[in-house]
């Protein structure tokens, strides 16, 4: 093969957030497009999703749930792993169908302004476009698929797994791979392939559209890169590194532009057959396993073009305007804090560089003006404060109209004056790694910063008018229930200048200081779960734990009710676009100021003798064979080593909203063919047991509370 016929093609895997692209590939494509190479790229993760995401694949869900169900409700018997495929199934029984027939107007709903920015209407398609992941879930259940998620029983704990993955009727994105994908390699021809995986939930699809490639083209090299695939690599046991054999010729790790290109010069030259920089080579003919020097390529981003996304499918992305990712810098500037462990690196976080500010300008132009775009989310570790400042005032120098969002670190550097003069230089959101507002816990966690300090910079940037996103997170090993309330007590006080804030668990992380000193941190074992083989699931012991303490649950449950909190990527989510943009439309406090508390409790209704039920028009009614509290009660009773069955007991349900269904006696039935606005509720009453009003007016008045009846006339 000439090397003008050499092809490379990148591919960036499903699932992760389809509402903007990720730069990942993009850089490689931009690094490898300036040095000549011929470089197709596409990121499977949106088209992917939009494929699933469309009427024809949910019908075909929706018949696999109907049939599927069908032949579980017909069973003699339930045995204890399909208990959680009934219920899940039972569940999908109650969306309504119309999220089928309208997806396209739901998803074009994500990216109409007029939809988007009214956020009942946004509350809504959100909502629908979660029903429809339900669908497909539940079709391939046990998989479940949510916004940004691809989850299994088993993660990557055998080979075994991995092959499960490969196959059609347990992927439901692979029938995307064998009709899409596989038909346009065949067009293109590509020597190479790659693919790009950043986050886990990519890894299994990224292994299956691998197996499916090698299948059809087995002399095409393979090769994966991408943070978590580093990180993958780097912890997992060398005996184990073999198994990637079957699906892969070759695997990046660290930092990818420079050894990309190193490869398909090597291939190209025929070449590939030793060790190389960053990049363990998989030898097909003697089934050796050649690995890097222990040096890695660090790039040196002057070097580094802004990405190209020349090849993706800008228009797809559920968002009313596209945000670019762009990363001026890479690394982290501090590099002290004891639980990181991020990018693409051994350890700890990659060496911090950043381009020169001149160059940051340029790209930023080069990617407005080919892209029409002004919105950026700077994607970084952290950036310095003196390079955010300066970077403003380059924009500023310009006169660009840019706005940014980026990830910083408390710092005392954010002054009034600063803060003032970065705000003017297009900055609109910054995200703010606090983590702890516990002095001990800072101390511990190598933050180098004070709880008064955080708060001054918070306020500074507040006041500045820029939306302050806080990250914070619990149970830090040794972590006091008193020093979980400081950080909780540190957001209520200074809500009206927090924007937004996010609180999760603490996780331990291979490569992170706190992994290779544990016993400094009040650690007592760090271990694996037993059928992890692949070493990816890092588990730990302490004697200190804040989990489930329900002070710390009620008083955040407090806190968040004062916000719009959202599951990422929507808004309400910390650094997202969606939130992004709502910020710039309707300022810092937005989300404090949308009304969606919402409140389970549904007001207590009764009918009075006299008074006419009437069956609501298109309550959806279903009889089943199986009865769900049965089920429930089975599980909860189970005995230790007993094979668990539950028998069929015939129970009919109401729809009451979407998914939820209200278990009703099957003698309700007659009840209800009743309410049809002739007869009163004593009629009904009478009809059923006329000594038993007591017992059926509760009956009556339950459904009514639920709105499955409604009253007809009322004296």
């Amino acid at each position: 093969m000439g090397c003008s016929q050499f092809k490379t093609a990148l591919l960036y895997p499903p699932i992760v957030d389809f509402t903007q692209p990720h730069p990942s590939i993009p850089y490689l494509a931009g690094f490898l497009r300036a040095k000549g190479e011929d470089v197709l790229i596409r990121d499977i993760n949106i088209e992917a999703q939009d494929t699933i995401l469309s009427s024809v694949f949910l019908q075909t869900c929706q018949k696999m749930i109907v049939s599927k169900f069908e032949k579980l409700d017909q069973q003699p018997f339930l045995r204890l792993k399909e208990h959680p495929q009934y219920q899940e199934l039972l569940k999908a029984l109650g969306i309504d169908t119309k999220v089928i027939t309208n997806i396209e107007h739901i998803k074009q709903g994500l990216k109409d302004p007029e939809q988007f920015y009214n956020y009942e209407c946004y509350l809504k398609n959100v909502t629908a476009l979660k029903e429809a992941f339900q669908i497909i879930s539940s079709a391939y259940h046990p998989i479940r698929i949510e916004p940004c998620e691809y989850l299994t029983p088993y993660f990557l704990t055998s080979n075994d797994d991995i092959l499960e993955q490969c196959q059609a009727e347990i992927n439901p994105l692979v029938s995307f791979y064998q009709k899409q994908l596989i038909p346009w390699i065949k067009k293109i021809k590509p020597a190479i392939i790659g693919f790009s995986t950043t986050y886990p939930t990519q890894v299994l699809q990224m292994l299956a559209m691998a197996q499916l490639i090698r299948r059809h083209f087995p002399d095409i090299h393979l090769c994966a890169g991408g943070a978590f695939i580093c990180r993958m690599i780097l912890n997992m046991p060398p005996d184990k590194h073999a198994i990637l054999r079957q699906y892969l010729d070759s695997i990046i790790l660290y930092e990818g532009e420079t050894a990309l290109y190193n490869l398909i010069q090597a291939l190209k030259t025929k070449q590939a057959d030793h060790s190389m920089d960053n990049t363990i080579l998989y030898d097909r003919q003697t089934s050796q396993i050649h690995y890097p020097s222990q040096h890695a390529i660090i790039e040196n981003l002057d070097h580094i073009p802004p990405p190209d996304y020349d090849g993706y499918p800008l228009d797809l992305y559920l968002s009313p305007r596209l945000v670019l990712p762009y990363a001026p810098t890479r690394g982290c500037y501090w590099n002290r804090c004891t639980f990181c462990h991020y990018g693409a690196t051994h350890k700890g976080t990659s060496k911090y560089r950043e381009k020169k500010i001149e160059q940051i300008i340029t790209d930023l132009d080069v990617l407005a003006d080919k892209y029409k775009v002004n919105h950026f989310a700077f994607s970084v570790d952290v950036i310095a404060p003196k390079t955010i400042l300066a970077i403003a005032e380059g924009i500023i120098r310009h006169q660009r109209s840019y706005l940014w969002s980026t990830d910083i670190k408390v710092d005392d550097f954010f002054t009034k004056q600063n803060c003032q003069t970065i705000k003017q230089g297009g900055c609109q959101s910054v995200a703010i790694g606090l983590e702890s507002a516990c002095s001990r816990i800072l101390k511990l966690m190598g933050k180098g910063i004070q709880p008064k300090q955080a708060q001054k910079c918070i306020r500074n940037l507040s006041k500045a008018g820029i939306c302050t996103q806080i990250m914070t997170f619990l149970n830090f090993p040794t972590e006091r229930v008193k020093e979980a309330m400081d950080t909780i007590r540190f957001i209520s006080m200074n809500k009206s200048y927090i924007s937004l804030f996010t609180m999760g668990d603490f996780g331990l992380l291979p490569g992170a200081e706190i992994y290779h000193a544990p016993e400094k941190y009040g650690i007592n074992r760090i271990y694996y779960p037993e059928n992890d083989r692949f070493k990816l699931l890092v588990q730990y012991e302490t004697s200190y734990s804040n989990r489930n303490n329900k002070r710390i649950e009620s008083a955040y449950n407090d806190l968040a009710l004062q916000y719009a909190p959202q599951d990422f990527p929507f808004v309400g989510a910390v650094s997202n676009n969606h939130t992004l943009l709502y910020f710039e439309r309707f300022g810092k406090k937005i989300l404090k100021q949308l009304n969606v508390a919402t409140d389970d409790f549904c007001e207590s209704k009764k009918f009075k003798r006299c008074d006419i039920p009437v069956m609501q028009p298109e309550i959806k009614m279903i009889t089943t064979n199986y009865c769900l509290s049965e089920i429930k009660s089975t599980m909860q009773n189970r005995q230790p080593g007993n094979t668990v069955k539950t028998y069929p007991q015939k129970t009919m349900y109401l729809l009451i909203q979407s998914m939820n269904w209200l278990e009703t006696p099957s003698q309700a039935k007659y009840l209800l063919k009743m309410c049809n606005g002739k007869n009163t509720a004593e009629d009904i009453s009478n009809s059923i047991a006329p000594h038993a009003w007591e017992a059926i007016s509760s009956v009556l008045n339950n459904l009514y509370t639920y709105n499955i009846l409604t009253c007809k006339n009322i004296f």
